[in-house]
């Protein structure tokens, strides 16, 4: 809510400091995660939004809603990059037998070499990545953050 004029916006709690910090440098990291991307994936037919379907369907078929909810993307957002992956030949689209028109999009072989190259990869590169940090420590990050993104809900 924004402050009405002239009126002094209140101080932040401790956490609420630290709350901000934190959300700033996820805001840091995903730009820098972002820029990295391109060189863990390789392939130009590839993005993060469509790496992420591509895992996401790794073991079985989602409509574009579910993966939507699962990856935190809009139903949009999803069907065309799922749209996309289809053009390129990695994912089909399949008939779901749950509902009449939403179908299943599932891994193409070629899409599951591609996503096999794909956490090859990314393997590399988080095992050299994760170099130096405590085990502890990240899980801690990690906790905070899943707490961070339920109490976003």
């Amino acid at each position: 809510m924004p402050t009405p004029k002239g009126k002094k916006a209140p101080a932040r709690t401790a956490a609420g400091e630290l709350l901000t910090d934190l959300v700033l440098q996820v805001f840091k990291a995903n730009t820098t995660l972002e820029t990295a991307a391109p060189a863990v994936i390789q392939d130009d037919r590839i993005n993060s939004p469509k790496w992420q379907i591509l895992g996401a369907i790794r073991h079985e078929g989602k409509t574009a809603a579910q993966l939507g909810r699962e990856l935190g993307m809009s139903r949009q957002i999803t069907l065309w990059n799922a749209r996309s992956l289809a053009g390129d030949g990695l994912i089909a689209f399949e008939a779901n037998p749950n509902h009449q028109r939403a179908q299943l999009a599932t891994l193409t072989d070629e899409g599951r070499e591609v996503l096999e190259k794909l956490t090859a990869n990314q393997v590399a590169w988080i095992n050299e990545l994760s170099g130096g940090f405590d085990q502890e420590q990240l899980s801690v990050a990690l906790r905070t953050l899943q707490a961070l993104c339920e109490r976003l809900r």
